[in-house]
């Protein structure tokens, strides 16, 4: 299905409209409420949305049309809003967002963008070229990806009120295919983390080691691109790709091995999606599909801090000041 630029504003545009419906005039004991002391209130996310607005989708649209990929995003800080508007009532909230809305969309329409300006590349800090028409597809499938979050949240608050009511509700009740999608959002978590570790390695690093004879920075990344890539084969050789003829190979180009990794993290996403959906378990090892990424997650940590070790033991640490943003924040994101 094509990008429909047209359609993408119109739903843009609706966006204040249903806060608005949703949330003025909710009690403050509703619009405070968390799942839990990790996750965002609805009055959060309200104040997510309004920080996204100031300095996320029009400025990096901006940047893509005036420097292409030569000038990379921003990063967003996704966590701004815990403190910024923590005091604010929820209404000045909406009205701020309300307005904020319309005029970036103002800004968008008045640019008049033409199918070549749509497909024209940026550089996320995170996930590489992205085209301007993925960044504004992504801005409207945010909104309803945060207003279904504020329903969830408005709902389970009256989990208990239900009773027995509860088994018809879903929105109450944690899906298999909820708790499928989590355990693959973290896959694509701690994969993503992986990828930022080696671009973070210090230039001339991915030649350091631990202690003589032991693997290289750049050969334990590439182990672990092998392991999935061999479990695949194995477990689920329908979605499998070529296997690397050696299992520590020496490599000198950060993109090669991040290119790497992204390959065999997709293979395994779509080998233990590919499972389930069929109902079938692995041909090789474990009990059901979902272990295969328990597993590589186990030992993709493992190898994590075995180069974190050697970057130390070699006199190139990564300073905990750029890991943080880079890898732990990559967890701790809603």
């Amino acid at each position: 299905m094509g990008f429909d630029l047209t359609a993408t504003l119109d739903q843009l545009g609706r966006t204040p409209g249903v806060l608005d419906a949703l949330l003025r005039g909710t009690a403050e004991a509703a619009l405070g409420w968390r799942e839990n002391p990790d996750t965002w209130s609805a009055h959060e996310v309200v104040g997510h949305l309004v920080h996204g607005e100031e300095t996320d989708w029009v400025p990096r649209a901006r940047i893509v049309l005036e420097h292409g990929e030569t000038r990379p995003f921003e990063p967003f800080d996704r966590f701004t809003q815990l403190q910024r508007f923590a005091g604010w009532p929820l209404d000045d909230l909406l009205d701020r967002f309300a307005e904020l809305r319309r005029s970036n969309l103002d800004t968008i329409r008045g640019w008049h963008l033409t199918a070549a300006q749509l497909a024209q590349i940026g550089r996320h800090p995170e996930l590489g070229t992205v085209t301007l028409g993925e960044l504004l597809a992504t801005w409207a499938v945010h909104d309803l990806n945060h207003l279904a979050q504020i329903s969830r949240v408005l709902a389970r608050r009256s989990t208990e009120d239900v009773g027995p009511w509860r088994a018809y509700l879903s929105v109450l009740n944690p899906s298999p295919a909820g708790l499928l999608a989590a355990v693959l959002d973290a896959w694509e978590r701690g994969n993503t983390a992986l990828i930022h570790l080696v671009r973070l390695i210090p230039e001339g690093a991915l030649t350091a080691r631990a202690m003589a004879g032991s693997p290289t920075v750049a050969q334990m990344f590439l182990h672990l691109h092998h392991e999935r890539m061999v479990s695949v084969f194995e477990n689920a050789p329908e979605w499998a790709g070529e296997v690397p003829a050696e299992e520590w190979q020496m490599e000198e180009d950060a993109e090669r091995i991040v290119a790497s990794l992204e390959e065999s993290g997709r293979r395994v996403r779509e080998a233990v999606q590919g499972r389930i959906a069929a109902g079938r378990g692995l041909d090789c090892d474990f009990a059901h599909p979902i272990q295969l990424i328990q597993f590589l997650i186990f030992h993709d940590g493992y190898h994590h801090g075995q180069i974190k070790l050697a970057l130390k033991a070699a006199g190139c640490p990564i300073p905990d000041a750029e890991a943080g943003p880079r890898i732990w924040d990559v967890w701790r994101a809603r």
